[in-house]
């Protein structure tokens, strides 16, 4: 994928990735659950990252600050979205590789997702529902993940929720 490059997201992209999102999940994508967790332009822009190729952004993924007991901090993961001519290339898998980096780079203790386990088992997420981890519904429980750098506190983990005011990572990045 030598005509793609990566970069980290910066504000003036949110036009384009909007519009990719909606094509690649719908209009009606911020009825999921995990939305609420999201505060409108409080995504961690220090592991954000766009995909870009001939000066467009063919792919997008967001890391947000979330609370969940017992950890200190937690991104959850998402949306991942890739145009559609970009997709069964690993260009989604590059990316979740490359945001995981920077995320334990950062020092982040834990990242939650809402997403396929069939994809994210292989960068090191379990599944979240035997050990009582919640999302917002309407989520299925199959679908909720975790990967943690750190010990899993004893269960029920308890519910992910939107993080207090701007939670940003332990050492915030250099990278960019």
């Amino acid at each position: 994928m030598t005509d793609v490059t990566l970069r980290l997201e910066q504000p003036a992209d949110d036009p384009a990735v909007e519009r990719l999102l909606d094509l690649g999940f719908g209009a009606n994508r911020r009825q999921r659950g995990v939305y609420s967790l999201r505060t409108p332009g409080g995504q961690a822009f220090a592991v954000c990252q766009v995909a870009i190729h001939a000066g467009a952004i063919v792919a997008t993924l967001r890391f947000w600050p979330v609370a969940l007991a017992g950890f200190a901090s937690v991104y959850l993961l998402g949306p991942l979205s890739v145009a559609a001519a970009w997709r069964h290339r690993g260009l989604g898998a590059t990316m979740v590789d490359a945001g995981l980096a920077l995320v334990d780079r950062a020092g982040i203790e834990a990242v939650v997702v809402s997403g396929e386990p069939d994809f994210y088992w292989r960068f090191g997420f379990i599944a979240g529902a035997p050990h009582g981890l919640v999302l917002p519904p309407p989520i299925e429980p199959e679908r909720i993940m975790i990967r943690s750098r750190v010990a899993l506190p004893p269960p029920p983990l308890g519910r992910v929720s939107r993080a207090a005011a701007a939670v940003r990572p332990p050492a915030e990045l250099g990278a960019g």
